[in-house]
């Protein structure tokens, strides 16, 4: 919910700390996936190569990982060679870390989602053209 993602900015950030947050900042109902056939000109990655960091910030179920935004965003700041962190609810809770962890294991991008169809289609396409395919 919103006010645990407020939260886990609030506790992960400092106050003059400036971000972009992707859900609030693109229009979630256009045609994002139209954009993905040229990355430097998707606005989801203009601003993520602009961005000094990226900050996955996810619920105690890790919930976030299963979506395919997530899983490009997570590539994209690898390819950019940005710091990649993840925040939970609960930094010192080992459960929910665990949890991650037990995500991350099992993560292939093919089982992701999207709300879109044509987002996830767009993004294993873009995957399969990657550098080492849809598996790396």
């Amino acid at each position: 919910n919103f006010e645990d993602f407020a939260t886990t900015l609030h506790r992960t950030l400092s106050p003059e700390r400036v971000v972009w947050v992707c859900s609030l900042a693109l229009d979630q109902n256009s045609d994002i996936a139209g954009s993905l056939h040229d990355l430097d000109t998707c606005p989801f990655s203009v601003a993520l190569r602009a961005s000094q960091r990226v900050l996955a910030v996810t619920d105690d179920s890790a919930q976030a990982l299963s979506r395919c935004w997530v899983v490009l965003e997570a590539h994209l700041a690898r390819l950019y060679r940005k710091p990649y962190d993840i925040a939970l609810p609960d930094d010192t809770n080992v459960d929910q870390w665990q949890t991650l962890r037990e995500k991350l294991e099992v993560l292939d991008v093919t089982n992701c989602h999207a709300t879109v169809a044509k987002d996830k289609e767009a993004i294993l396409d873009y995957a399969a053209r990657a550098e080492g395919g849809v598996s790396a």
